[in-house]
């Protein structure tokens, strides 16, 4: 009637010291009976190794008999170090977004969610915010193990590096990874300038800005010649620059005029992307573009037919988008004048601004006499400008 002796062994090793089966067990009496109620035995194992331990329990004999009774085995997975899973680790301008839940399965205090970079700690949160989902799956540690953090990156240097976010270990065991990425952190504003051309309207710049450190548009200064021009902000979808930079993403372009300066001859824009936060402004990008007022165009061709000459072309003036005068000069008299309107499709894919109506094709009235004869086409200015340029002048001989 004495209580029996237990020894557990943990992975065939006893641990000391050994059990007496002396806890009260009212159910194993009635299946028991005259064996009396404190039958039931409880010990508390500390295993400080991680991974899978066998326990083994055995009743020692006592009286008759040589054999000690296995009374079972179970295979524990031990873990010591915190255990969690990371939602999101997203690098986003300016900033880490971290998000997920952990515990350490030694103690019910709130783990420390560490956030480093190239290993290095920077900041920490509590995993203490509300996780429903978690509680139900791990009762023994409550639904309270959730984080949520945006982590500013604005002290850490310009450059590629690893950041992770770490369970930090509570008693035995060691702190736990969740997840790491590895991305570029950017302060210094970037961008491009890609094209500054003169319209019949204005001068049309248009380009790209990214300041790192903020998710908004950036902003965009700069000078015509020297002097200031109005600042803009580079809000315009660019797909193309969301593929290259997919954490700023496409909201990055931007596009607008100046007006067209009076004087012809090389103009210049600089753009400075404004600095937020860490890092400089840019350096300033340049462009420059020579602005004319005077008619363009060329004489390609002239052809006599029956004394009469057909001279082909095109024309047009940079202050407009219409068709533009030309004159047919014979031997320094006028003989005829026409307008520039016929469609030729090289000059809209070299002057996209304009179109393709900027082509002539005429024949004036005028019979040449018998000889040799000097035809002159002139484009007649509009608009800003002064003086109605030659395009180029041709012999014929009218026979």
């Amino acid at each position: 009637q004495d209580p029996l002796r237990v020894h557990v062994y943990v992975d065939g090793s006893l641990v000391l010291p050994p059990l007496t089966a002396g806890d009260a067990r009212p159910e194993i009496e009635q299946q028991f009976p005259g064996m009396g109620p404190e039958l039931g035995y409880t010990m508390s194992l500390t295993l400080p190794d991680d991974g899978v331990h066998k326990v083994c329990t055995y009743g020692i004999n006592v009286g008759a008999g040589t054999v000690n009774t296995n009374l079972g085995c179970l295979s524990v997975n031990v873990r010591h170090m915190p255990y969690g899973h990371a939602d999101a680790l997203t690098l986003v301008p300016g900033s880490l977004v971290s998000r997920g839940w952990v515990y350490d399965p030694d103690s019910a205090a709130v783990v420390q969610v560490s956030h480093t970079v190239d290993g290095q700690p920077l900041t920490s949160v509590p995993a203490n915010g509300a996780r429903a989902d978690i509680g139900a799956r791990y009762p023994m540690y409550g639904g309270n193990r959730g984080y949520s953090t945006t982590v500013d990156l604005s002290t850490v240097p310009e450059g590629t590096h690893t950041l992770c976010a770490v369970g930090t270990n509570i008693d035995a065991g060691a702190d736990f990874p969740m997840a790491c990425t590895t991305g570029v952190v950017r302060h210094t504003p970037f961008g491009g300038f890609d094209s500054l051309v003169q319209t019949p309207t204005a001068l049309t710049l248009s380009g790209w800005a990214v300041e790192p450190d903020v998710a908004g548009p950036a902003t965009v200064t700069g000078t015509l010649d020297g002097q200031p021009i109005p600042a803009l902000q580079a809000t315009l979808n660019r797909p193309d620059i969301a593929r290259l930079y997919p954490v700023d993403g496409g909201a990055h372009g931007f596009q607008t005029t100046l007006p067209v300066p009076a004087g012809e001859g090389t103009h210049t824009v600089c753009l400075t992307i404004t600095n937020v936060g860490a890092g400089p402004d840019a350096t300033a990008k340049c462009r420059t573009v020579v602005v004319t007022h005077k008619p363009v165009g060329r004489f390609d061709v002239v052809n006599l037919t029956n004394g009469q000459v057909t001279v082909r072309g095109w024309a047009l003036d940079p202050d407009t988008t219409d068709a533009i005068l030309i004159h047919v000069r014979v031997d320094g008299v006028l003989a005829g004048r026409a307008l520039a309107n016929q469609g030729r499709a090289d000059v809209a894919r070299y002057y996209p601004a304009y179109g393709a109506a900027h082509g002539y094709r005429f024949t004036p009235p005028t019979v040449l006499a018998k000889g040799t004869h000097n035809v002159c086409v002139y484009a007649i200015n509009t608009g800003a400008g002064a003086g109605n340029p030659i395009l180029a002048c041709r012999k014929v001989t009218a026979p």
